[in-house]
């Protein structure tokens, strides 16, 4: 049954929420509380005086005590029949309708038991050792308490027995006549009572006459003789043992209950312990009802037991297949909400100008839309919505209007940035051109540079001074063909590329593009990338743009391109001659001093919640931040040096300092640590033999010396040597 406030009540269902359980089993007649706690308690091996281990096959191990004596006490038990070789630890819970509530506080509540010293006891040199599995079972509250007494008496075994009915067993006659011996193990306690006891099942018992009655408040008891049952060993290897190692295989990699106990079941089948082998595979099954169980413990002949354990092994395998099969399924619409999602993409299409070729696909895809059943082709019914949603999302012939004044552009360039003036002017000449045209379509921008020289924001202040929508995404080093193209439909899970994407974010047809790290672009063995922006850049193929996913030419001729590249060497020869490339040559040191105090200290004393009255930097502080601890093309390394300042000064702001607290050479020693860069000058006067050089790359440059070295003229093996000074 599905949780609900209204099956179990609110507070009961806001308990199980908190747990993160769904799903309840009810058992019609609910006298007796029976959980079984394998999936929500996590079993604990407690180990005391050497007598529980991990053996190196990680099988749990236990030597267990013979028993010889012929009485014993024989206690009820209500859920399900246990088997030898398992370790019950019993959970002490009896409830009623009454007190659901305590009674499921008290079982969450169980995850934090204690262990307790044991009672000693003096091994026999005859102690039997059993690999065992370990299972969770819940018993009256009574039983517990009874367990301890009669084992501090020496009484350390006991038997279990399966009561016919779900009421309280009133006569030894209530319960099966086969039941199973178990020794009495640890006892823990909780909060200072006892909760728990491991039993540690050993034989199969017959039960014979009752002796003596007991009664602990609603409970009872009894006193019988016990027969040891011993099983009718099996002639030679099972038949159909290959049967049952493809029904464990199975299980193993479904079943969390036959998964933990995997190395188990593989060291049963290696011993040919075939008896115990059945017994196990019995024990876990879930989708075995208590009797049928009841009549495998009552078998004495192992090869008819280990047949029915093969039996019940495949109804397991069906079991846990169904559920499978269930929980695949996914949700199916109703078909109510069909019709209105429909009707809703069908207006959505109404208030949309699509070309006419666009129309005739649409209309295709809305009559199989409208012909699918979403209970029966539901995988189908969703590709066709999600495509037409897609198609009525993207901005047809929806464009923003710009704002092509060249004086603008230039308040709007001169604000964002200073310097740069030959980067400016170029911008401003290619919005008059727009402007005279009345268009700002068929050019792709290709702007070069160092790092931090601000490329991207220039893309930025071009969008701002035409008042166009502005979408960046990287593509350093994208490799898949279909982030641009997009995938066909066939595939789960497909997508269009991320120029569609873009377009549906910005919800505009002419936004500002501003593709980033274009010479950082890979190529797979699948594919090239680069080959597959020729399409969308090109402005004489991009008014026809053909994603995979919508297989519709799409119009990018208004969007305008700005890429932006540390290097031109890398960008392939076809896309770079449809490229307007300007080239940002970096900062001289005036520009990044007006910079910083334009830009970059304004922002950083926002940033790390400073006031301008609270800490001064000096323009001389300022020469040697950029000469001695940021040598760059851009003002990246001079923003990081900056903002530690501003941090150390905040630290000291944090701790009660009042006073303006001025940045010089000592304490800005003390800020950032020693200069990291000296003077180039390497000679005051430059010796005979010696020029400088000029070392270059895409990100910045330095000066070098190159000296000669005079050589003998009589030593014939003598050549001419470079040498670089440090």
């Amino acid at each position: 049954a599905t949780l609900s406030p209204e099956t179990l009540g609110t507070r009961t269902y806001d308990l199980f929420r908190t747990l993160g359980l769904r799903h309840l089993v009810i058992v019609a007649r609910p006298e007796y509380l029976h959980y079984l706690l394998e999936q929500r308690l996590k079993e604990e091996d407690y180990r005391g005086n050497e007598r529980i281990e991990n053996s190196p096959d990680d099988i749990q191990t236990v030597r267990t005590q013979p028993f010889s004596s012929k009485k014993a006490f024989v206690f009820p038990i209500y859920s399900q029949p246990l088997f030898p070789n398992v370790i019950a630890r019993t959970t002490p819970l009896r409830a009623s309708t009454a007190n659901i509530n305590e009674v499921i506080n008290l079982i969450f509540n169980q995850t934090k038991w204690k262990e307790v010293p044991d009672v000693k006891t003096n091994p026999s040199e005859k102690e039997e050792e059993r690999h065992v599995c370990s299972i969770t079972i819940v018993m009256n509250g009574n039983y517990v308490h009874q367990f301890r007494r009669l084992k501090e008496q020496g009484e350390t075994h006991i038997v279990l027995s399966l009561s016919r009915s779900k009421q309280r067993a009133m006569d030894l006659e209530d319960l099966f006549s086969i039941g199973v011996l178990a020794e009495v193990g640890k006892i823990y306690t909780h909060s200072g009572k006892e909760v728990c006891v491991e039993l540690i099942i050993t034989h199969r018992v017959a039960i014979g006459k009752q002796l003596k009655k007991f009664a602990i408040n609603d409970t009872s008891y009894f006193k019988a003789n016990i027969t040891l049952v011993q099983d009718r060993p099996m002639e030679g290897a099972p038949g159909d043992l290959t049967d049952l190692s493809e029904q464990l295989e199975f299980l193993w990699g479904t079943s969390p209950l036959y998964m933990k106990q995997k190395a188990l079941f593989q060291y049963r089948i290696e011993k040919r312990h075939f008896s115990e082998l059945a017994d196990i595979s019995v024990q876990l099954s879930l989708a075995t009802p208590a009797h049928l169980k009841q009549r495998v413990l009552e078998e004495a002949d192992v090869s008819a037991r280990l047949k029915t354990a093969i039996e019940i092994l495949k109804e397991e395998t069906q079991f846990w297949k169904l559920r499978g099969k269930i929980g695949r399924q996914p949700k199916r619409p109703q078909a109510a909400d069909k019709g209105k999602k429909v009707e809703d993409i069908a207006e959505r299409i109404k208030n949309i100008k699509l070309p006419e070729h666009a129309m005739k696909v649409v209309n295709e895809e809305m009559n199989k839309l409208q012909n699918l059943d979403p209970t029966v082709n539901a995988s189908e019914y969703y590709v066709c919505k999600n495509y037409l949603e897609w198609i009525v999302s993207l901005p047809w012939g929806i464009e923003s209007k710009d704002e092509l004044h060249v004086g603008h552009t230039e308040d709007v360039l001169n604000e964002d940035h200073f310097g740069l003036e030959d980067v400016k002017l170029r911008i401003a000449e290619f919005i008059a051109v727009a402007s005279l045209k009345g268009t700002l379509n068929g050019k792709i921008l290709c702007l070069v540079g160092p790092p931090g020289v601000g490329k991207t924001s220039i893309g930025k202040s071009i969008a701002h001074a035409t008042k166009r929508q502005f979408y960046r995404f990287s593509v350093g080093g994208l490799s898949d063909v279909a982030e641009i193209k997009g995938h066909r439909r066939t595939y789960v899970g497909a997508l269009p590329g991320r120029f569609i994407q873009c377009l549906k974010t910005v919800g505009t047809s002419n936004p500002i593009i501003l593709l980033d790290e274009i010479d950082k672009l890979s190529k797979a063995y699948d594919g090239d990338p680069a080959s597959a922006l020729l399409e969308a850049l090109d402005p004489e193929q991009n008014s026809a743009f053909l994603d995979h996913y919508l297989d519709l030419p799409f119009d990018l001729s208004k969007v305008l391109f700005v890429c932006t590249a540390n290097s031109l060497d890398t960008i392939p020869k076809p896309l770079l001659d449809r490229m307007e490339v300007i080239r940002l040559h970096g900062y001289f040191l005036e520009e990044k001093l007006e910079i910083a105090k334009r830009h970059l200290i304004p922002g950083l004393l926002k940033e790390n919640g400073l006031s301008p009255a609270q800490v001064e930097v000096t323009d001389e502080i300022l020469r040697k931040l950029i000469g001695n601890y940021s040598r760059e093309a851009g003002v990246r390394s001079l923003k990081r040096n900056l903002d530690k300042v501003f941090r150390k000064v905040a630290y000291k702001v944090a701790k009660g300092e009042k006073e303006l607290i001025l940045v010089d050479e000592n304490s800005l020693e003390n800020f950032i640590g020693k200069p990291k860069f000296h003077s180039d000058r390497l000679y005051d006067e430059t010796p005979p033999g010696v020029v400088t050089g000029l070392a270059w790359n895409s990100v910045g440059g330095a000066l070098i010396w190159i000296e000669t070295v005079t050589l003998s003229s009589n030593n014939k093996t003598s050549k001419l040597e470079i040498t670089e000074a440090p």
